[in-house]
């Protein structure tokens, strides 16, 4: 059973993850600690992102597992290693 992600879905959470690296990023600037409007600004749309962030970091390693475990499985010439892919398929 194959696994496809919905259209634009793995790019929507990628670029997620750089808006998060880059407010991250942002919050440890002198010039944006000292304006406490942006300051709490940039806090709460960081915050609003984490949860989705680290939910698609989980989401795009296993895809990236499940890939690669696909790749192994229709490459593999040794019994032993089929039998792994397919193991790391099923879980």
């Amino acid at each position: 059973m194959a696994h496809t992600p919905a259209p634009g879905l793995v790019d929507r959470l990628k670029e997620s993850k750089r808006r998060f690296d880059f407010l991250t990023e942002q919050l440890t600037r002198p010039e944006v600690i000292s304006n406490r409007s942006e300051f709490s600004k940039l806090s709460r749309e960081r915050s609003d992102l984490e949860e989705i962030v680290t939910s698609a970091e989980r989401y795009l390693s296993s895809l990236d597992a499940y890939s690669q475990a696909r790749l192994l499985l229709e490459d593999s010439r040794s019994a032993d290693l089929h039998e792994l892919a397919q193991s790391e398929l099923n879980t």
